[in-house]
């Protein structure tokens, strides 16, 4: 029972502390705008209700060039965000807060192989590992990319080692498999 506790201790720890690192990471280094591509296809898809990135003599001609699923994502918090709050400003909270998630996902995968220790450890190194940290700083899909792939690996095993068919794991699973093809991930 104490080790448990100890071991919740240290891993919410972790989160927290993963946390703090990529709210200064992103205080400091995070996109101030949507730009580039991202821009382009999400105003197209804002103003005339597709996905494209070029237009040929006035039309918008569709192009799947980016993951269209990370598009939606920036569309769906674009409709809900008030017109007076940077739209940059938010996705990147929302990328904290799914990074700082994804290390718990990669900590609960690391528990099928290694110790609680090591699984700690092994999730340590990972929201430390400073590519990890400036994916959060980014408009990118990546940081969508890691969170639903680490997802994609904890259902796989769960179903690996299931002794029952549990049609919810075979639901999520598809589920995950489906947006990370949307991500290209």
């Amino acid at each position: 029972m104490n080790t448990n506790i100890k071991y919740n201790q240290n891993l919410y720890l972790l989160l927290v502390f993963s946390f703090i690192i990529r709210i200064v990471a992103v205080y400091y280094y995070g996109d101030t705008t949507i730009e580039y591509e991202w821009k382009t296809i999400l105003k197209n898809l804002n103003e005339h209700g597709t996905l494209s990135l070029y237009s040929f003599d006035g039309w918008q001609v569709p192009s799947v060039f980016m993951p269209p699923l990370y598009i939606f994502f920036l569309f769906t918090i674009n409709f809900f965000t008030p017109e007076n709050i940077k739209l940059a400003k938010i996705v990147l909270a929302i990328q904290v807060i799914l990074s700082t998630l994804s290390i718990f996902m990669f900590f609960k995968l690391c528990t099928f192989f290694f110790s609680k220790n090591w699984s700690i450890f092994n999730s340590l190194l990972l929201s430390i590992f400073p590519l990890n940290i400036y994916t959060t700083t980014q408009i990118s899909s990546i940081t969508l990319q890691i969170l639903l792939l680490f997802f994609y690996l904890n259902l796989f095993f769960l179903l690996y080692k299931s002794n029952k068919n549990t049609y919810l794991y075979i639901f999520l699973f598809s589920l995950v498999s489906g947006m990370l093809i949307l991500l290209r991930g």
